[in-house]
């Protein structure tokens, strides 16, 4: 605990290895290794190490986990005759580039849900899907204390997973998490499916007396309706924004029309002016979901939502699982399109069960 800023910025330059002005220090991060869900702090200059130094005071473990970028690159190689000792470590930026973005996300989702293999059946076990009548469709799960209802997609379970693997929490109370509050509930509950309600009185109803048929009883002739009673204001405003007159309004009451419809058949009434019309639904709510917001929660690679930011992708927009030329001259490959498109298809479903209304 001893240990100086310059010690460990040495040692991070002995690894990489690289120079020491060429790491980026006002951009390192570091969280201690328990938990694995725990905060990332500025590492800094020296007042955040000595920060970070004082953190780790009484603690048993002391182990941390540093986040950086790459060391800076050189301005300049210097010249072959002014080189007198042996040249400066360099790092080797060809690693970097094998190693996508992709690939790195794709390890540690791979990674992770391998360490919460065994949390996660024991919650598909205990919440299958359609465990309730009202969402067929939905893991669901209903959290006694404020009687919400919760979607258990793939995100709460993975959360949920987690801290089941810490010994937080277990299979039947959620975690304490963003995830679980109440701006994430299921705001629009559906009414119970009467089946269940019909069924339950089938079985505790009996009949009192054997059923008796009972003759039909005709029904009594249709009344025909009243004719419609309209005053001088009513006819003149119909007949300005008709444009027709009478008749283009209310056709029932032309004499051409009384003359050719046959007798005993109802005339079909026009469509009323006080009738109310309204837009035809849109096919994906408003929403407040940023790109970097929505590649986050769905696990998006940060090369993908980057190029969907240089398409002008916003979240909810209409794609489909082909990659056409234009996506494939983007910079789109067949599979990180399909995994997008997935994505945007789990945000729809997310967004009409009421996952983002605030």
């Amino acid at each position: 605990m001893s240990a100086s800023h310059l010690y460990l910025l040495s040692a991070i330059a002995t690894e990489l290895p690289c120079l020491v002005e060429n790491i980026n220090q006002s951009k390192i991060m570091w969280k201690t290794k328990k938990p694995l869900t725990g905060d990332k702090f500025p590492l800094g200059k020296a007042v955040g190490y000595a920060a970070m130094m004082e953190e780790l005071k009484g603690k048993a473990e002391r182990v941390v986990i540093l986040f950086m970028p790459p060391p800076n690159k050189l301005m300049e190689e210097p010249m072959l005759w002014e080189t007198v000792e042996a040249p400066p470590p360099t790092f080797d930026y060809s690693e970097l580039e094998r190693a996508g973005p992709s690939g790195s996300i794709a390890e540690q989702k791979i990674s992770f849900n391998a360490s919460t293999r065994t949390e996660r059946a024991k919650l598909e076990e205990k919440y299958p899907i359609g465990n309730d009548p009202r969402w067929p469709n939905l893991r669901v799960y209903h959290q006694p204390e404020t009687g919400y209802f919760f979607d258990l997609n793939a995100i709460r379970l993975g959360v949920w997973a987690a801290s089941m693997s810490q010994k937080l929490t277990d299979e039947k109370t959620a975690p304490a998490s963003r995830f679980f509050d109440a701006q994430q509930r299921i705001k629009n509950i559906p009414p119970m499916p009467s089946a269940l309600h019909n069924s339950s009185l089938e079985t505790t109803v009996t009949p009192l007396a054997p059923a008796v048929p009972v003759p039909a009883i005709p029904a009594p002739a249709p009344v025909p309706a009243p004719a419609p009673t309209l005053s001088m204001t009513d006819i003149f405003l119909a007949s300005l924004m008709s444009g027709g007159g009478l008749p283009a309004l209310f056709p029932q009451l032309s004499p051409a029309n009384h003359a050719s419809t046959p007798a005993g058949v109802p005339a079909i009434p026009s469509p009323s002016l006080s009738q109310p019309r309204s837009a035809p639904p849109s096919p994906v709510k408003r929403h407040n979901v940023q790109l970097d917001q929505f590649c986050d929660l769905y696990g998006l690679a940060e090369g993908d939502a980057s190029l969907l930011k240089d398409v002008g992708f916003r979240p909810g927009d209409k794609t489909t699982s082909t990659l056409d030329d234009e996506l494939q001259k983007a910079g789109f490959t067949i599979f990180s399109w399909r995994r997008i498109h997935n994505a945007n298809v789990r945000f729809k479903g997310d967004l009409a069960s009421g996952v983002f209304e605030s």
